[in-house]
């Protein structure tokens, strides 16, 4: 068995699995939000109260992956890794537990391994199309195709956390998604795939999943009313009454609204009047890059 970790900007999480017939097969999955790009200060440093709940959750992690019998891991740090300035303390952590680097992703690499993840685990897909993988993370987002061959990806520095800690105005939220326009406009016609935190949440809510189901969330099929519609209510709900929502994390409450505008900006930039979600994402990447280097 094989292990992955991604320590992003809201949240940590492994994903234990084994590899057969070249499909990534779970075994565990396993999430804590930990907040760790939240406030980082004005020196661009993750914040000892952020770094410390980072620690408990690989500890955690470390335990669950040593009762799993893991032949080996991967340990990954995305946006708020990429920008912060003691980032070497955050290597250290996963080195001390794990004898292992931390492997801080580009955002490039970041879209890559999104990619194959997504795209590995949704079979059925509309012919003659080129699936569009898009990760709402919280401190970014990341677009990826595969055009004849090669891959073409892009990072946007925006993401859920981020956005609602310094909310962007619309005409400035198209303006850095400029560039993912202008990277698909030659490649029409595209089908978008939607990972990540936000994405997964709004199908559940969607649904109105009073419990959390994954058979239900992958290959849900998330429309842009409908998206539109629950931007709506959320705006204008307070945050106590939004915790009470069926389908939402209490702990995603707070983010979701802006985690939710730049979804709905996405699939208006994309043309696109639904979107499928997929479950697997980054993590099924780096299980794949692990057990066979293998790209799509």
């Amino acid at each position: 068995m094989l292990a992955a970790i991604d320590l992003g900007t809201n949240s940590a999480r492994l994903l234990i699995a084994k590899v057969e017939d070249k499909q990534v097969q779970d075994v565990h999955r396993h999430r804590i939000v930990t907040r760790m790009g939240a406030g980082i200060n004005e020196q661009g440093l993750i914040g000892p109260e952020a770094l410390g709940r980072t620690a408990a959750a690989l500890e955690e992690f470390h335990r669950l992956i040593l009762s799993k019998k893991v032949a080996d891991v991967a340990v990954m740090g995305t946006s708020a890794a990429r920008r912060a300035g003691n980032r070497e303390e955050l290597a250290k952590l996963v080195t001390d537990l794990f004898g292992k680097d931390l492997r801080i992703l580009t955002g490039r690499e970041e879209a890559q391994l999104s990619y194959a993840g997504a795209v590995s685990a949704l079979a059925e897909l509309p012919p003659e199309t080129l699936p569009a993988v898009v990760d709402i993370g919280g401190g970014s987002v990341e677009v990826c195709i595969k055009v004849k061959g090669q891959i073409q990806a892009l990072s946007v520095e925006m993401g859920a956390v981020r956005c609602t800690e310094n909310p962007i105005p619309d005409e400035i939220m198209r303006k850095l998604l400029l560039p993912v326009e202008q990277m698909l406009e030659q490649v029409q016609p595209v089908v978008p795939v939607g990972v990540g935190g936000t994405v997964t949440t709004l199908a559940a809510m969607d649904q109105k999943l009073a419990v959390y189901d994954s058979r239900r969330i992958h290959g849900y099929r998330l429309y842009r009313l409908k998206v539109d519609e629950m931007l709506q209510l959320l705006q204008s709900l307070p945050l106590a009454q939004r915790k009470e929502l069926p389908g939402l994390e209490p702990a995603r409450a707070d983010i979701i609204v802006a985690g939710t505008r730049i979804l709905l900006m996405m699939m208006e930039v994309l043309k696109a009047d639904y979107l499928t979600v997929s479950e697997a994402d980054l993590l099924h990447g780096a299980i794949m890059e692990l057990d066979q280097g293998l790209w799509l």
